[in-house]
């Protein structure tokens, strides 16, 4: 969460990015270095217009900035085409109904791209035919099994060709619940980290070939519980673009 920072707090942390110290800043600014020091540590000193101008030229921020009127450092004058908002966007972030703090952190967060990217590749269904080419491959593993060998209902190999089948809705949501994690600062849960045992699938070593190479296929796609996501995911995915 961001909290609110003070004009001495603004301009301690931006002289700290910069590197300088009060005398590199004097000497830049025209301002003397105990005029500097009291707008650092006394925020009942009043700061002149001239050195709010000269030091908002100095870091290379807005005077708006320097004063705590915005959080918006050097862009005071974008237009707002260069945002590719449309009307209904600007009325949302107006409104108040949403957190705009919050998605602003969102959005500056390393991790933020890659939610977005996750959620490009479900939206426009770019990954729909890799998936498709891998349950596929499960089908068949699993057609030749019931072809060849006959199992019943109990048989854990089927029953694991039926699990390695990929729900693509399940599995976004699992890959977007970890792009949450990540923003939120937790830990992405990797799954079961013990090796996969798998013994002799009986008389015929082409078939146990077929189901092994299959599984190497679904390692790629880890299948997760049916979330929340869901719904959130099937909203975007039926929004009219």
């Amino acid at each position: 969460m961001q909290v609110k920072l003070t004009i001495p707090e603004r301009l301690r942390d931006l002289r700290a990015e910069r590197g300088a110290d009060l005398a590199d800043v004097a000497a830049a600014t025209k301002l003397s270095a105990s005029a500097l020091s009291t707008y650092e540590n006394d925020e009942r000193k009043d700061i002149s217009h001239r050195a709010v101008i000269a030091l908002a030229s100095y870091y290379g921020v807005t005077t708006d900035y320097i004063l705590g009127q915005t959080e918006i450092r050097n862009h005071p004058n974008t237009e707002l085409h260069e945002l590719h908002l449309d009307d209904k966007t600007m009325d949302l972030l107006k409104s108040g109904e949403i957190n705009n703090r919050l998605l602003c952190e969102m959005m500056a967060h390393d991790g933020f791209q890659r939610l977005m990217m996750d959620i490009v590749v479900y939206v426009d269904r770019i990954a729909s035919m890799q998936i498709a080419v891998l349950n596929a491959g499960v089908d068949a593993v699993r057609t030749k099994l019931l072809t060849e060998q006959h199992p019943d209902k109990k048989d854990v190999y089927l029953r694991t060709l039926e699990l390695a089948h990929i729900h693509e809705d399940e599995y976004f949501s699992h890959v977007v619940h970890d792009d949450l994690d990540v923003l939120d600062g937790r830990p992405v849960v990797q799954g079961d980290e013990r090796d996969l045992l798998v013994p002799s699938l009986g008389p015929d070593p082409a078939f146990g070939q077929d189901f092994l190479t299959c599984l190497h296929l679904q390692q790629v796609l880890h299948l997760g519980t049916k979330y929340f996501l869901h719904l959130f995911l099937w909203i975007l995915k039926s929004s009219p673009r």
